[in-house]
């Protein structure tokens, strides 16, 4: 729970604030970030980023993304970081979400 807010239920949250959490994948360790985000139909200028980092200066968006519909409305995003654990011992992930002025 952050300030009151809690985190999605993985895999089948409808709501809450993104997951972040280190998944065995394919037999290695890897960072994703899962969230619930406006569909393009629906969406009135929003663009979201999912970012991951090593040491939080430099972020980058490469990843393996999968999308869930929820409704007409909704989608359920999860990003796959695109480096293991292994490779690096330290990950970090954010999501940017920024509306078109």
């Amino acid at each position: 729970i952050f300030n009151g807010r809690a985190a999605m239920l993985p895999s089948v949250g409808l709501r809450g604030l993104p997951i972040v959490r280190v998944e065995t994948i394919s037999g290695e360790d890897r960072v994703t970030i899962e969230f619930v985000r406006r569909t393009g139909s629906s969406v009135s200028g929003l663009t979201y980023v999912p970012r991951f980092s090593s040491d939080l200066d430099d972020w980058s968006a490469t990843g393996t993304e999968s999308v869930e519909p929820i409704n007409p409305r909704w989608e359920r995003v999860k990003m796959v970081d695109s480096q293991t654990t292994s490779a690096s011992t330290k990950r970090f992930a954010c999501l940017t979400v920024t509306q078109a002025e």
